[in-house]
This record gives C-alpha cells, structure tokens and sequence, in this order.
C-alpha cells in the first residue's frame, strides 16, 4: 500500500509522472519510513536499484532526482546516493519544496528569482553600507575557498544571495525568498550535481555580481544577477524530470 508520504509527493509533483519512477518513489519512500533505509545510509547503485525494482536505470535517476529535491536522499557526485541525515525533518513539515518536481514549476520559481533577485542586486548597489559589501565579499571568498567540495559551495552560495538580500534593504522582499531558501538551496544542489563543472562559471557570475554592487552600479548588478540566475535555471530545468 502506498505511504501518505509516497502519495503526498506525487500529488505535488503531478500526478502525470511516469508510472515506473513513482513506483520506485514509492518503494524508497517506504523503506525510509519503515526503519529498512536510516538516515546516513549509503543506497544501492542505480543499477543495483534497477534491478531491485525491475526497471529502467532511467526510472531510478528520475526517482533519485525528485527525492533530492525534496530532502529525502542526497546525491553526492561521484560518491553515490545516501538518505540525508535530517530526513526526519521531511515528515514533519508541509512539502513547500515538493512543488519543484517538475520542469514547469522550476521554470516559475527561475522566474520568481529572476524578477525579484535581479531588482534586489539593483538596490543593493544603490543601499549597501561599507559593512554589507564586506560580507557579500566574505561570502564570495567562502564559495571560492571549496570550489573543488561541491557539498560546502552548496551550502555557502545561498548565504551569498542572503548577503544581497539584506543589503538591498527591502524587508517584504527579503522575508519572501527567506521563506524559501531552504528550497533554493535545493534547486542550486541539483544544478551543481548535474553539472559539477557549473562551479566555475558559477564563481564568475557571483564575483562579477559583488563587483557591481561594490563599484555602486545598479544596471551592471540587476544584469549580472539575472545571467546568473538564467544559467542556473537552465541548469535546474535539466535536472528535473520532464513532463510527458
């Protein structure tokens, strides 16, 4: 019988997902809840899942992909699949994030980023004091200080984007995207995973994104800052499972 959990994240995924990676959403979702699969451990190969579930290896990858995205397993590069250590957490709290398992409503939240975050860069130019640009530069050295730990530049690079919300000055917009960091934090991890030599160019965007806002030019950081946020809405679309 499918777990609530299960048919509360189809249900805000769509219930048009391939019918394959649902079952396997279904499955691990279980498992997790049922003691079989505990926070931390290492999962089976896609290819062992595969065969485990009696389909395709791309099923699993759709499946591994939407629960990432809604903080039930992580995907290290290169390391394999493990059941996040605050999965617990999922369980406990409405699915603000699950609404991010399809292409469509990536591409709105990227919208959302784009119209809101282009503008707060724009003002941050303009209202930043001396000690809010300090600590978007303080944020930007972080990132570039683990640009080869893909775990620690995910957790670093929202905090850069907080440092510009704050420094924008506009408290309504700053509670709205605080709301949904979390969520965003998400997206940014999916990107990275699916292309991890993202970094770099991600580092090019936010340093050129702080030094717009350092040399007090509101056009040159509103542009920046919507570059980025493109190329990591492209990014995100691509690592999403796509709609039928």
């Amino acid at each position: 019988m499918r777990s609530k959990a299960a048919r509360e994240v189809l249900r805000h995924s769509g219930a048009e997902r391939p019918k394959r990676s649902s079952f396997v959403i279904d499955r691990i979702i279980a498992s997790v809840m049922g003691g079989r699969l505990k926070p931390g451990d290492h999962m089976p190969s896609i290819e062992a899942l595969a065969q485990q579930f009696a389909v395709g290896r791309t099923s699993v990858r759709e499946a591994l992909v939407a629960l990432e995205l809604v903080g039930i397993v992580e995907l290290r590069h290169g390391g394999g699949t493990f059941v996040r250590a605050d999965v617990s957490g999922f369980f406990l709290k409405p699915l603000s994030w699950s609404a991010l398992l399809d292409q469509s409503k990536i591409a709105a939240l990227a919208e959302t980023r784009r119209c809101m975050e282009s503008e707060l860069a724009a003002m941050a130019a303009q209202r930043a004091t001396p000690e809010e640009v300090r600590e978007i530069e303080r944020q930007l050295l972080a990132m570039e200080a683990v640009c080869h730990q893909p775990e620690e530049y995910v957790k670093i690079d929202p905090q850069f984007h907080l440092a510009v919300w704050r420094a924008a000055g506009n408290e309504v917009m700053l509670n709205m995207l605080t709301s949904i960091l979390d969520l965003l934090r998400r997206v940014i991890a999916a990107a990275v995973s699916n292309a991890p030599a993202s970094i770099e160019a991600g580092l090019v965007n936010h340093r050129q994104i702080f030094e717009a806002i350092a040399a007090r030019d509101p056009e040159g950081a509103r542009f920046s800052m919507r570059r980025h946020l493109d190329y990591v809405g492209r990014l995100a679309l691509s690592a999403a499972p796509s709609q039928p």
